[in-house]
Parts: C-alpha cells; structure tokens; sequence
C-alpha cells in the first residue's frame, strides 16, 4: 500500500517551526507530516517551498 505524502516538490506551504532540527533547520508540522526547513526558527511562522518529498519527511526553503 502506497500513502502519498500531503506536500508536493514546488508547492508553497505554511508552516510554524515547532522544534530545533539538525545542521540550522527548524522542524515543522504539516498535518502529521514533518517538513525540515532549512534556517527555520522555533517558534516563528514561514512560507515554505516544499524541495524534497519522501515518504515520511520533506524538506523546503523560506519564501518572500
């Protein structure tokens, strides 16, 4: 059985950084799913472009 991730490569999500990540990323929350995003700050709300999808984690970019 496939489970298809919420997020897609190139969509643009809104998301607030719940916990520190590794390497400078903040960890966030999309409907049970983890997204990474890379210079994220606990706490603090981002648009972020989805860049990596896998099966139980992305990882995005803070937009504008």
């Amino acid at each position: 059985m496939s489970i298809r991730a919420p997020v897609d490569v190139g969509e643009v999500v809104k998301v607030k950084v719940d916990t520190p990540g590794p390497a400078g990323m903040g960890l966030a929350h999309w409907e049970d799913y983890v997204i990474y995003v890379r210079g994220g700050e606990v706490g603090q709300t981002h648009r972020v472009k989805i860049r990596h999808v896998g099966r139980t984690f992305a990882e995005g970019d803070i937009v504008g």
